[in-house]
C-alpha cells in the first residue's frame, strides 16, 4: 500500500486526533510560524498559554493507547524511506545520504513539534476533542476566521498531491526493480519503458492503488484498520530486516569483508528493534474500555490478526 494515497485519504478524516501529530508539510511550515507568532500574543487569541498549564491532566497511561499513538507517530515519518528509492539517480548517493538523511529528519521532528505547540496554542483543548474536523481547520479557523481557513486548507492538499507525485516515482522504480529480479508474474510488463521511456506498468499499479485508497476507506473506523493494518507486517518485516542487518554484519566479520561504504550505527539498529518489539508485542494488550473500546469500534486487535494472516 502507497505510504502517500494513505495519507491523502487521511486528509478527509473527521476526527482532531488523525492530523494533530502529522500534518503535510508545508502546512506543518506554515502552521509552525503562525504559532510562534500566536505564543507571542500578537493576535486575537485571548490565552495563548491555557493549555500549557497543568498540561499532562486527563492524559492515559493506557499501553493499548500508547501504542496506538506511536503506530500514528511511525506513519507520519514513513515518507522518509522513499528516498533510498531513487539513490541510483543521484550523483555519489552515499555522500549525500550521510548529509541530508540526519538534518532532514532533525527539521521535520523539530516543525512536527511545533506544529504541535501552535494547536496548543490557539485551540482550546477541549475544542480539540469535541470538534469533528481536522485540527488544522480548528487552528487556522480560530487565528484567520472561518473564510480565511477554507483558502489556507489547500496547503494541504497542495502537500498532499506533491507526496503523491513523490512517492509514485519512488515506488514504482522499487516495483520495477522487483520486476526486473523476476519475483513479479510478466517480468516484461513491469520492466518496459515503452512508449514514454518510464515504467508504465509500475506506474498504473501505483495509481490504480493511490485512486482505490482515496475512494474506498471511509472516514473512521475504516481509515484507522487500513492504517493500523500496514503498520502491523510492516513492523514484522523491519523487525526480521533488522536482526538480519546482524546476521549479515558477523558473516562479513568471519569472511574478512571490510566496512561497508553506508552502514547505520549500532545503537540506531538497536533502539529500531525495540521499538519494532514494542509495536509488535504491546497491541495485544486490551485497552482498558474492554475489547472494543480501541481505535476502532469492532475487535481491538483484529489488524493484528489481518496483518499476520496476509
Amino acid at each position: 500500500m502507497s505510504w502517500a494515497s494513505s495519507r491523502l485519504a487521511h486528509l478527509s478524516c473527521k476526527s482532531p486526533k488523525d492530523l494533530q501529530t502529522c500534518p503535510p508539510l508545508t502546512a506543518v511550515n506554515s502552521i509552525s510560524i503562525t504559532g510562534l507568532v500566536v505564543l507571542g500574543g500578537n493576535t486575537s487569541i485571548a490565552d495563548p498559554g491555557v493549555n500549557f498549564r497543568d498540561s499532562f491532566a486527563g492524559t492515559t497511561s493506557d499501553a493499548n493507547g500508547l501504542v496506538n499513538a506511536l503506530v500514528r507517530i511511525t506513519f507520519s515519518y514513513q515518507g522518509f524511506q522513499n528516498c533510498f528509492n531513487v539513490m541510483n539517480e543521484i550523483k555519489d548517493p552515499v555522500r549525500t545520504i550521510k548529509r541530508s538523511a540526519p538534518l532532514s529528519l532533525l527539521m521535520v521532528a523539530v516543525l512536527y513539534m511545533l506544529c504541535n505547540v501552535a494547536y496548543f496554542a490557539a485551540v482550546p483543548k477541549a475544542d480539540i476533542l469535541a470538534a469533528e474536523t481536522t485540527t488544522a481547520s480548528l487552528f487556522f479557523t480560530a487565528v484567520f476566521g472561518e473564510q480565511a481557513a477554507k483558502g489556507l486548507n489547500m496547503l494541504v492538499i497542495l502537500s498532499a498531491f506533491g507526496n503523491l507525485v513523490t512517492v509514485l516515482i519512488g515506488q514504482s522504480r522499487l516495483i520495477r526493480e522487483i520486476g526486473r529480479q523476476g519475483v513479479l508474474p510478466y517480468p516484461k510488463f513491469w520492466v518496459t519503458t515503452k512508449p514514454f521511456g518510464t515504467p508504465i506498468g509500475p506506474y498504473l499499479l501505483k495509481w490504480g492503488m493511490t485512486i482505490l485508497m482515496i475512494v474506498a476507506p471511509p472516514a473512521g473506523d475504516a481509515f484507522d484498520f487500513v492504517v493500523d493494518l500496514q503498520n502491523y507486517p510492516e513492523s514484522l518485516f523491519f523487525f526480521a530486516m533488522a536482526i538480519g542487518i546482524y546476521l549479515i554484519r558477523r558473516q562479513r566479520a568471519r569472511i574478512g569483508v571490510g566496512r561497508s561504504e553506508f552502514k547505520a550505527w549500532d545503537v540506531a539498529i538497536g533502539l529500531f528493534i525495540l521499538v519494532k518489539v514494542l509495536l509488535l508485542v504491546m497491541p495485544w494488550v486490551p485497552p482498558e474500555g474492554g475489547i472494543y473500546a480501541g481505535s476502532v469500534s469492532f475487535f481491538y486487535a483484529t489488524y493484528c490478526l489481518a496483518g499476520l494472516g496476509m
